[in-house]
């Protein structure tokens, strides 16, 4: 069969990633063709569209570039049409995933949303959209297929895609020994996103030179907005579990990563800073107690979560002088204990692979 699949961020295209590479074992015939990222297109997946163009962060951001997205738009459905794919797979990315589905209903193809839109978290009234534009929904935190299936949606939990990954990774990874001076700093994927939360981390690494600091880094992007380093500052290239699992402490971007960073057991402060119009609309319409996925999931605040104002090198430092206190690190690892038994063992590229070739309109 012929996949035509949409990932538009660098979370999305890793995670599309194994789920092609799930589909391949389920169906040898399989094709991809669609929009994506390096990985998926390392899968062999023919790319009409890379997400480096592509992935905006924040309500201004989006406005600033909508006229890219409108393009983009029509690139995406004026190949849906020529391609005539037999499933259409959506992967996060869900204001722009959920026009395309509409597309497709009005259109006749058959739509598997893989990380249905978190609209529990804000704009709860896209869920309409959901039930009636997306034929079968694949979600990824445990309390979402009854928030779901309520709405009358046919929603499946398959499991973190993080537990799988990370799983693979400590499967095959010898005894990492953890340096106790090391702290470990991930300043997200997005360009935006290194602008805002690398310069306080950096500073802390100043203020703390008895530490030693390691940026984990997915691409070269970042090296354009590095400073002069401070001495005791290094940066690893594809190496963040390796990275992470050698670290006593880690200073993250709010996300996905904050979840690996917990799978992988290491005691975390999140970090997270938006343009301010951003953050000012986000505050009103968004609902939630908690911007990290460990709190969410755990409904508690596990890890201390530094917001906007809050993100400066002196509560950095301050957050992260106290998780080197032994017995606050031991803490935040309980809870890290209960929150891996909450997530399961599921693998969710396999578990939504088989549902995918499964489930028929």
């Amino acid at each position: 069969m012929k996949y035509f699949f949409i990932a538009g961020e660098v979370s999305g295209d890793l995670h599309a990633s194994h789920l092609i590479d799930a589909i391949k074992k389920v169906d040898a015939d399989a094709t991809f063709v669609g929009m994506g990222g390096d990985k998926m297109l390392a899968c062999g997946m023919q790319l009409t569209a890379h997400i480096k163009q592509y992935s905006f962060m924040g309500f201004v951001e989006v406005l600033q570039n909508l006229s890219k997205i409108k393009r983009l738009y029509r690139l995406i459905t004026s190949e849906i049409v020529s391609q005539k794919p037999d499933k259409v797979v959506l992967v996060d990315y869900g204001g722009f995933n959920l026009k395309i589905a509409k597309f497709c209903k009005q259109h006749g193809f058959e739509t598997h949303f893989y990380i249905l839109p978190k609209v529990w978290a804000w704009n709860e009234k896209r869920v309409k959209k959901i039930k009636k534009y997306v034929d079968f929904g694949y979600c990824i935190f445990p309390f979402e297929e009854n928030y779901f299936r309520t709405f009358g949606i046919n929603a499946n939990y398959v499991g973190h895609p993080v537990v799988e990954q990370v799983d693979a990774f400590l499967s095959t990874t010898k005894s990492i020994d953890i340096n106790k001076n090391q702290v470990a700093l991930l300043p997200g994927s997005r360009e935006q996103e290194i602008k805002k939360m690398l310069p306080p981390m950096l500073e802390v690494a100043s203020m703390r030179p008895n530490l030693n600091f390691v940026i984990a880094a997915n691409d070269y992007t970042i090296e354009k907005h590095l400073p002069k380093l401070p001495q005791n500052v290094k940066i690893e290239f594809g190496k963040t579990f390796e990275t992470l699992m050698q670290s006593q402490v880690a200073l993250v971007t709010s996300g996905t990563a904050n979840l690996e960073t917990a799978l992988l057991n290491v005691p975390q402060i999140v970090c997270y800073k938006a343009n301010k119009l951003s953050y000012a609309i986000g505050k009103r319409v968004v609902k939630i107690k908690y911007i990290s996925p460990v709190n969410l999931i755990l409904d508690k605040a596990v890890i201390k979560e530094l917001i906007q104002n809050d993100l400066n090198a002196i509560n950095l430092a301050a957050e992260l002088d106290s998780i080197l206190e032994t017995k606050n690190a031991l803490k935040i690892k309980e809870e890290y204990n209960h929150l891996r038994k909450v997530l399961g063992n599921k693998k969710a590229a396999t578990e939504t692979a088989n549902f995918i070739l499964k489930h028929k309109k």
